[in-house]
């Protein structure tokens, strides 16, 4: 009893401080960077795995498909780069490791090879790494709800929706980040996971998201199998074989239940599981315990993410094959999103600084 006040209490702090932040940065008392191109921030508002990085691929691919040259700025979160700059992707090839830009940076250069990727606790700093990025570029923060020392000109919230932002608490109580005022800064509202939901519950969501924030347009996506991919010979093979093998599920991310959920309603069989905190770095140990259950449970093969087969070193004689699910971002308004970006992007002069865009901070 005693705990819960306490948490209560501190949650009720942490509030207050990050709202007193962000009303900082909105008066003008700190300072917000703004860059020479048209930056869009994706973010969340908790802590843990959103299905935001899924998110951020798409929305660079669909910047490439509209004309423009994507320019990702992350922190870099656990990569020993994180303190200083380091650039991940110039466009056309991979600079870097997953020990020292991250596990996700590193896996949106290999998914989106075309955008240029920089990682760098100060956003704006790393930025500069690549010089004058050229006409065309649009800015990608990622993670970046809560990093207001940069402007964007476009604030995209990202919210779960298996995981109600209406019935969780803040830091330390719960996993917000800030406070559900806090949304109120964002443009457009992204409900990722929607495949999770049925019909009824989806709408139920988007009507909350809806009247909490009006004129505040929301699109539902989901997140969609692509391919199978053997991570021994590096080769894609066929989806069927998700439902054809006896898995041992390796997972190390911010919320490894959905990926068991993904991999259940494909009808994937799991007969075992490996579960670690998020960016974990597997070990020698970690790979051996990992080879005594494949062993134990008569397991066919091993299944884990694609953000944890960047940080997998497989030895030579690992027993068992292990295969990666790739997952893709999915629109699910029938390319609403698409077409309301791309009338964002018309009202925007890409060539033109941010700051001659008009709009205020929000």
């Amino acid at each position: 009893m005693a705990g819960r006040f306490v948490l209560s209490g501190l949650a009720r702090l942490f509030s207050a401080v990050t709202e007193f932040r962000a009303g900082l940065y909105q008066r003008g008392y700190l300072r917000q960077h703004r860059l020479q191109h048209p930056t869009i921030s994706v973010g969340n508002l908790s802590v843990g795995g959103t299905g935001k990085t899924p998110i951020v691929a798409c929305l660079a691919e669909q910047l490439i498909d509209l004309g423009y040259r994507p320019f990702i700025l992350s922190r870099g979160y656990r990569g020993s780069a994180e303190s200083s700059v380091e650039v991940v992707s110039d466009g056309s090839r991979i600079l870097s490791t997953p020990d020292r830009c991250g596990d996700e940076p590193f896996l949106l250069a290999k998914t989106v090879p075309a955008a240029r990727i920089v990682v760098g606790s100060k956003r704006w700093k790393a930025a500069r790494a690549l010089g004058e990025p050229g006409s065309k570029t649009i800015y990608l923060m990622d993670d970046g709800f809560q990093h207001l020392q940069l402007f964007r000109d476009l604030n995209i919230l990202g919210v779960d929706a298996t995981r109600s932002p209406w019935t969780d608490a803040p830091l330390p109580k719960g996993r917000l980040r800030e406070p559900l005022v806090a949304m109120q800064r964002a443009d457009i509202v992204i409900l990722s996971r929607t495949h999770h939901l049925g019909v009824d519950r989806m709408g139920e969501m988007i009507h909350k998201l809806n009247t909490s924030l009006p004129q505040i347009p929301v699109f539902p996506f989901s997140h969609q199998i692509k391919d199978l991919f053997n991570l021994q010979n590096a080769r894609p093979v066929p989806i069927d074989l998700l439902r054809e093998k006896r898995w041992v599920v390796l997972a190390a991310i911010g919320n490894p239940k959905q990926f068991l959920l993904d991999v259940q309603q494909a009808d994937g069989t799991i007969v075992g599981q490996a579960l670690y905190r998020d960016h974990h770095r597997f070990s020698v140990r970690d790979l051996a315990d990992l080879a005594s259950t494949c062993q134990e449970t008569a397991a066919d093969a091993v299944l884990t993410t694609e953000k944890d087969a960047v940080r997998l070193s497989l030895p030579d004689d690992f027993p068992c094959p292990v295969y990666t699910l790739r997952i893709q971002a999915v629109d699910r308004s029938q390319t609403q999103f698409k077409s309301w970006l791309c009338d964002w992007l018309c009202r925007l002069d890409p060539k033109t600084d941010s700051s001659a865009t008009g709009k205020t901070p929000k």
